[in-house]
């Protein structure tokens, strides 16, 4: 990470209630709307249906359910070498 990258992370930090109260919250949940030709061109139909999106902020993780099919849920991780 340049000094740069750094500064505007501490700044962005600072400016929402500063590094502890970031390490005191587990992560976010919001109702999102997919679609576009990414999941077009991957064989997916993503109809506009709001689908439920959940990330942990402490590992590289999130899920989205009703994915594809309404019972379906996707979920993202770092690829293991």
């Amino acid at each position: 990470m340049t000094e740069k990258t750094k500064l505007l992370v501490q700044e962005i930090l600072e400016a929402h209630g500063g590094a502890e109260r970031f390490r005191q919250a587990e992560g976010l949940a919001s109702t999102i709307v997919t679609g576009g030709k990414l999941w077009a061109m991957k064989g997916i139909d993503m109809d506009r249906t709001p689908r439920r999106a959940t990330t942990d902020f402490h590992r590289q993780w999130t899920s989205v359910g009703g994915f594809g099919e309404p019972d379906w849920t996707m979920t993202w991780t770092p690829k293991a070498s």
